[in-house]
């Protein structure tokens, strides 16, 4: 083999070399993309889950003891609040229900991107993980953003829609929507 023939077939290996590791690194960064989107999904599933769960079998707070607004104010009979009003988009971000087992829970976005949840006035945990921003959160009473609750004397069953928009460090933006109705009529 002569020096020309062997400059020639080292050309070509390197070309190749160099084409087959940029392949490899987009494959590498798409499967990373692909997954990170995958655990998002996962984990804003994992909360809609569970925030409609308990909001599927919440309790009537009879004496108004968990159900506050933050003026104060006290919402006997009444089975949803919602909660931190957000003026710009018109919507609640937050929503306070008593469930089945009697403890106060508390679900809200804060102005920083996080999801949490409150139980029994305790200390408030963040519901996704911290590689996630959250958009923004909704919560809306019987299609009508106007409601702040839902109590015995309404006339219609309370439904609950929420929708979340969670984004990824990548900015891939998930969205996800629920509406949940109570198992038990909302009967006086």
């Amino acid at each position: 083999m002569s020096l020309v023939e062997l400059v020639v077939v080292l050309a070509i290996f390197i070309v190749i070399i160099t084409a087959a590791s940029g392949l490899f690194l987009d494959i590498a960064q798409n499967q990373r993309k692909i997954l990170e989107q995958q655990e998002l999904s996962n984990q804003v599933s994992y909360t809609l889950e569970y925030f409609s769960r308990l909001a599927r079998t919440t309790l009537r707070d009879a004496t108004g003891s968990c159900l506050i607004d933050a003026n104060g104010t006290h919402y006997p009979g009444y089975d949803y609040l919602l909660t931190h009003y957000d003026a710009s988009s018109q919507f609640y971000k937050g929503i306070k229900l008593i469930s089945s087992d009697g403890v106060c829970h508390e679900f809200y976005a804060t102005d920083d991107g996080v999801f949490k949840e409150t139980k029994g006035g305790g200390t408030a945990q963040n519901l996704l993980s911290g590689a996630f921003k959250v958009n923004y959160v909704r919560f809306v009473i019987n299609g009508n953003k106007a409601l702040q609750g839902a109590s015995v004397n309404d006339t219609a069953q309370p439904r609950i829609t929420v929708v979340m928009d969670v984004l990824t460090q990548d900015k891939h933006e998930t969205m996800a929507q629920a509406t949940i109705s109570q198992r038990n009529l909302n009967l006086q």
